[in-house]
């Protein structure tokens, strides 16, 4: 099915180059930008990707540069934002001011 609705989108949008997507990219993409967010725990994306092994993660990881990872700041002045921030797995950059500076992949 993936395949017949990929050459379809390819097909109405004139876009060939979908056409060379697989399936296997999107859970290769998955794994390595984990494995960048979890600060390289690959026990972590094993648990993510449902293996047993951890030797099978490795097949699906590739490390790519920090500028493939786009963040989103964000800037926290009170406690319940800065609980809200810890909850969207938000990375702690500094504190100053009295405000919290936090970045969040986007």
């Amino acid at each position: 099915m993936y395949r017949h609705y990929r050459n379809r989108v390819a097909d109405e949008f004139n876009m060939p180059e979908l056409k060379q997507i697989q399936l296997y990219d999107f859970r290769r993409f998955k794994a390595s930008k984990e494995y960048k967010l979890s600060r390289h725990n690959l026990i972590h994306v094993s648990q993510i990707l449902g293996h047993k092994d951890t030797r099978m993660t490795e097949h699906y990881i590739s490390l790519f540069d920090e500028k493939d990872l786009t963040w989103i700041p964000v800037i926290c002045t009170t406690q319940e934002e800065i609980e809200q921030a810890i909850k969207d797995d938000c990375e702690l950059v500094c504190q100053a001011d009295g405000k919290t500076y936090f970045k969040k992949p986007a």
